[in-house]
């Protein structure tokens, strides 16, 4: 499985290029600062604690979300359009390992790029916004903050894995996975009218707006029943997956 792991990571670093996701993060990040040094010396607004923290993460959790998707779906299906799939099936390797590992590294560089992002930004806070105040304090509420990013990030990946293993299209995997993104929470919206919104996944995926945010109120009464019902359905998706890929032939 370290193998698998290790593999997966070469392949995503070198050929799916996360040092260039990197990059752009980078320079995503210094616009940012710059846009909010400029509001802040004009005077007008001033940035308190972890209100350049918070925008920044949720706003540039988006690009992470985006990428990620697009870095499992070419991870599967990308390697059935070029015929690497065949070739990794030939080994005498688990194939439930083999779509694991896919799957586990995608989740691991998520989380890592999650982690480095709230870093960054606490650093630019302190040194530029809020110095003086309990750098201490901030690490815990932005480490809190970043953790309400992962429900969302979990399911996304898990059902572009289903897709990806379902379809073999990279094209088709992004645009079943990419629709719900972007459009649910009109899809919500509309739900929200039904007694039975509370049971529609998407209206739980955006934890932090529902629990900790302006949000229209908690589908459930509990942070840890919307974790639970989220990932029920990751694991539902992973299932699938695991069983279409375990008994379907490679053509």
């Amino acid at each position: 499985m370290n193998g698998l792991l290790q593999n997966e990571w070469v392949k995503a670093w070198y050929g799916r290029k996360i040092w260039m996701f990197l990059i752009a993060m980078f320079v995503f990040l210094i616009l940012g600062w710059a846009f909010a040094a400029v509001i802040h010396s004009v005077g007008r607004f001033s940035i308190g604690p972890m209100e350049f923290v918070e925008p920044g993460l949720v706003s540039l959790n988006v690009f992470i979300n985006l990428y990620t998707v697009v870095l499992v779906t070419t991870a599967i299906a990308g390697e059935y359009g070029n015929g690497t799939m065949k070739q990794q099936l030939i080994r005498p390797v688990p194939r439930e390992q083999l779509l694991l590992s896919k799957w586990l590294i995608t989740m691991l560089i998520a989380t890592a790029l999650i982690f480095i992002l709230t870093i960054a930004l606490l650093v630019i806070d302190q040194v530029y916004f809020t110095s003086g105040e309990s750098f201490f304090a901030m690490i815990y509420e932005a480490f809190i903050l970043a953790l309400y990013q992962l429900p969302r990030l979990v399911f996304y990946i898990s059902l572009a894995t289903l897709m990806a293993v379902l379809t073999r299209s990279t094209a088709l995997t992004l645009v079943i996975t990419f629709f719900p993104y972007f459009f649910g929470n009109i899809i919500g919206a509309i739900a929200m009218l039904y007694d039975w919104s509370h049971w529609l996944v998407l209206t739980h995926l955006d934890v932090y707006q529902n629990y900790a945010g302006m949000g229209g109120g908690p589908p459930f009464e509990n942070i840890w029943l919307s974790v639970g019902f989220i990932g029920i359905h990751a694991v539902v998706f992973l299932l699938l997956a695991h069983l279409i890929f375990q008994y379907r032939d490679v053509v």
